[in-house]
């Protein structure tokens, strides 16, 4: 019973509790305002369960659970005092609390007018009045709640079946199906609505009954989507007296939401140089999607010749790939794996280094990591390598190349999660290049000891290794 301070009246009476007694009798008004507080105190409490549940023992979740707990029932409190309030003046328990609101209202006024017009007299008659509406409160609720005289079993009593989560892609329809039973004991009228919208509406569904209701929407489907699903039932015991539940079905990326494509998809000749490879993915609509790669794996181990490893990923350059593949067998396969940006759904895309020009790649399983070191770098052979990539201890890592004059040099560093660090462009005057990289970064600040990636490119072609600086 808020009153605004800027609009006060020059006198407030009790006359009109008088015009309730002129009302017709209506014995059943406690009644029903105790009925509708039950029903809602016992929506509170499913409502707080149905909380905890999809907290998943998080602390803080439970902490919101029991906050929206204590809000709704204060909320249920108010509108029974707004209920009770209302009702014929021949129910005792009104008269009783109603009057001497009224007596503490109209001495409220007095003082107000005796005080003047002034902020100070505005705000203790709002303070007045604030203590007499709090009264009238507590009295209400404490001499007029008492056991319904209406049947318990006449509160309606519903449940949803929530489905499991639906694996669907973005942009693509999908059917949200909500399933209600009414559990109580008594029939009873249920609505079902789904993120908002009244899908289905149904009469005097019978103890025990199920009923659905499904809408076709459209998701966004990220990983945590999930759609709302809520059904409300009344009967007619009291009029209005009503139970509300809700349920939620998750929405996740299906795994076949995205369809990659690399540019080029077939690397020839197996010459052991490095590819830039670009990968694209279309959403399951067809249209363009940005991706970021995320892993890549390879059916065949490294041989170790002509370089440390056969893949580079870089957050901020196109990654690339060894064109190499075993002497025998059907062909390596290179796999990128990456992800959706802007909805989080994952995808997959091949490239094939074949055993011969127009021969497809078969897949033996993606069990290697093509960025991973195996066997020597210096290992010699058909393809011996032009690089070879060692630490100096308390130095840095020193970078030689044979056979390098005359060519164009370019050494990259990277640490460990793909971060361009330095970058050298020597000048090697005659013979075999030693280069020193000094553990320092662009901006001449020493790094930290650990594993870092050396690319040099001689004359275009890229030789990549792992090594570790030691300090």
């Amino acid at each position: 019973m808020k009153r605004n301070s800027k609009d006060i009246p020059s006198a407030i009476v009790i006359g009109w509790l008088l015009t309730f007694g002129q009302a017709s009798a209506q014995t059943n008004c406690i009644d029903a305002c105790n009925c509708a507080l039950q029903s809602s105190s016992a929506t509170c409490e499913t409502d707080y369960q149905t909380c905890l549940a999809q907290a998943g023992g998080d602390p803080d979740r439970e902490a919101e659970c029991a906050t929206q707990r204590t809000a709704c029932s204060t909320a249920s409190d108010d509108a029974f005092v707004f209920c009770a309030s209302r009702c014929p003046a021949s129910e005792s328990c009104t008269v009783e609390c109603n009057i001497p609101h009224g007596v503490a209202l109209t001495r409220c006024n007095d003082q107000y007018v005796a005080c003047g017009t002034s902020e100070a007299c505005r705000a203790a008659f709002d303070a007045c009045v604030a203590e007499a509406d709090a009264q009238q409160h507590a009295c209400l609720l404490a001499r007029c709640v008492r056991p319904p005289s209406c049947s318990c079993a006449a509160i309606p009593c519903i449940s949803i079946a929530v489905p499991p989560p639906q694996q669907v892609c973005p942009e693509a329809a999908v059917t949200v199906t909500g399933t209600v039973t009414n559990c109580g004991s008594v029939a009873a009228n249920i609505g079902i609505y789904i993120d908002g919208q009244l899908v289905a509406s149904h009469s005097d569904v019978p103890p025990g009954a199920e009923v659905v209701g499904s809408r076709e929407i459209v998701p966004l489907c990220a990983p945590v989507s999930r759609y709302d699903v809520k059904a409300v039932a009344s009967t007619t015991c009291p009029d209005g007296v009503t139970t509300e539940v809700r349920g939620f079905v998750n929405c996740a990326c299906s795994d076949d939401c995205l369809t990659g494509i690399a540019a080029p998809n077939s690397l020839w000749p197996p010459n052991g140089a490095f590819v830039p490879v670009s990968v694209f993915a279309l959403n399951a609509g067809g249209r363009p999607v940005s991706v970021s790669l995320t892993n890549v794996t390879s059916d065949e181990p490294n041989s170790g010749h002509g370089g440390c490893v056969d893949a580079v990923l870089s957050p901020t350059e196109l990654p690339e790939l060894r064109a190499r593949r075993s002497a025998t067998g059907g062909g390596r396969v290179y796999r990128f794996s990456f992800v959706d940006l802007l909805y989080g759904c994952p995808g997959e895309v091949s490239v094939c280094v074949p055993s011969t020009p127009d021969k497809p790649c078969i897949d033996d399983g993606q069990l290697f990591d093509p960025r991973v070191c195996v066997g020597s770098a210096t290992t010699g052979g058909d393809l011996a390598p032009a690089v070879t990539v060692r630490p100096v201890i308390g130095s840095g890592i020193e970078i030689v190349v044979s056979e390098a004059m005359g060519k164009r040099i370019g050494i990259e560093v990277f640490d460990a999660r793909g971060r361009r660090i330095a970058r050298l462009e020597p000048r090697v005057a005659d013979g075999a290049g030693v280069i020193l990289w000094n553990g320092r970064s662009a901006d001449g600040q020493p790094v930290a000891a650990g594993v870092y990636l050396v690319r040099t490119t001689v004359d275009g072609t890229a030789h990549t290794a792992k090594t570790v600086l030691v300090r």
